[in-house]
């Protein structure tokens, strides 16, 4: 009898300490599941936003960028298949096409695998700071400055993509002229 009251003390004392574990453990479990949820979330709205180019009857292909009012004529050819893009805040979209995002995640265009068009203030690409990479002006249009924006991603690192990059993102940046506001 002895030997149980012994044992019967050490589980009360024992006790707080195991309904904290447990307590512990139930509000990390419900957490996690809180932020899977928001992670699983936050990543489809990121899919939801993938918008792709419009496939013209000349060869062509049109991006419009409906919450800039503007759009970008690109060809359409086995060298730039249907451009797509991922918003990214109000100030930039990243750039992806068809057979890039087929090499892997990171070569989608909220990754910036063909790189990406940065909307800036009127007047302020000039003074802006330059982020690692190269920034083309394109124009400036209903008050802002319109740049694109190439740097090296991660997508390089992808067998098979630095050649792929490469030629789109020129192809791209001849293409850049086009940008015009959207005719309504």
């Amino acid at each position: 009898m002895r030997g149980g009251g012994k044992m019967w003390r050490a589980a009360r004392e024992l006790g707080p300490v195991l309904m904290v574990a447990v307590g512990v453990s139930l509000v990390s479990t419900f957490a996690g599941a809180w932020l899977d949820h928001i992670h699983q979330v936050d990543a489809e709205s990121r899919a939801n936003k993938l918008v792709v180019a419009a496939p013209g009857p000349d060869g062509s292909q049109t991006l419009t960028v409906g919450e800039w009012g503007v759009t970008l004529v690109l060809p359409l050819a086995r060298q730039l298949p249907l451009v797509s893009y991922a918003g990214q805040g109000g100030s930039g979209i990243g750039l992806s096409a068809e057979d890039v995002r087929k090499l892997g995640e990171a070569c989608g265009a909220d990754h910036n695998a063909l790189g990406a068009l940065l909307r800036l203030p009127g007047g302020s690409f000039v003074a802006s700071s330059r982020h690692n990479g190269v920034d083309y002006f394109i124009a400036t249009l209903a008050g802002y400055d319109y740049v694109y924006h190439v740097a090296p991603t991660a997508c390089l690192d992808t067998p098979g993509a630095v050649g792929v990059v490469n030629r789109e993102t020129s192809i791209i940046r001849e293409a850049m002229t086009t940008l015009a506001p959207t005719s309504r």
